[in-house]
């Protein structure tokens, strides 16, 4: 009679899962149906907001960057360390461009960039910063303790790539490009217009 019971039971419980529309209030184990009797479902909803914040000011007129032919003793402000680091890109220099990062941002990308992909980054840059080309600040950004740089290049045929974006942040040797912000909302979404963005979770 258990066996009989629970084979039953277990009928009950095949039939409801496959009744039961896929994904709404499903658990992890693909289980949704309680094994006790209970109150009619109720849909419910928590929600997270959160905000990143920042101050923007428009370079005006935007700033032509004067490249620097060698890394520079300090990095004495953010617009050291943004020249700097686009500096060694126009040089194709990859030691320098490195020291340009803060500690953990150099390691992590000596790790990404060894061997042939490391050359590869160094011929990418001749396409995206032309040795002859322009680079031209357009906005200053503050968010919490990141100062970003918004720039695009302009090639001697004035051709004008789109904006980019680099983050800057204070260390103990100074001003340095930061990775810490690679996968961030904000730097995701500053160039497409979007204010909110909402998202289902499950």
């Amino acid at each position: 009679m258990w066996r009989l019971l629970k084979r039953r039971h277990w009928l009950v419980g095949a039939i409801a899962a496959l009744l039961t529309p896929i994904g709404i209030g499903s658990a992890a184990t693909g289980y949704d149906w309680p094994t006790f009797a209970t109150s009619p479902p109720i849909s419910k909803v928590f929600s997270v907001r959160q905000h990143f914040t920042w101050l923007e000011r428009q370079y005006d007129p935007p700033v032509s960057l004067d490249l620097l032919v060698g890394e520079p003793s300090f990095y004495s402000s953010p617009e050291t360390a943004v020249t700097s680091l686009i500096s060694a890109d126009s040089r194709r220099d990859f030691n320098w461009w490195i020291r340009a990062w803060d500690a953990k941002s150099a390691a992590d990308l000596k790790r990404k960039y060894q061997g042939s992909s490391r050359d590869s980054l160094v011929r990418s840059w001749s396409a995206r910063v032309p040795s002859t080309g322009q680079i031209v600040l357009v906005r200053w950004l503050l968010s919490g303790k990141y100062v970003i740089f918004t720039f695009h290049v302009t090639d001697p045929s004035h051709a004008r790539s789109g904006e980019e974006a680099i983050a800057i942040q204070h260390g103990p040797n100074g001003w340095r490009a930061t990775t810490a912000l690679d996968g961030d909302p904000m730097m995701i979404h500053l160039f497409d217009g979007h204010e909110v963005l909402e998202r289902i979770i499950r």
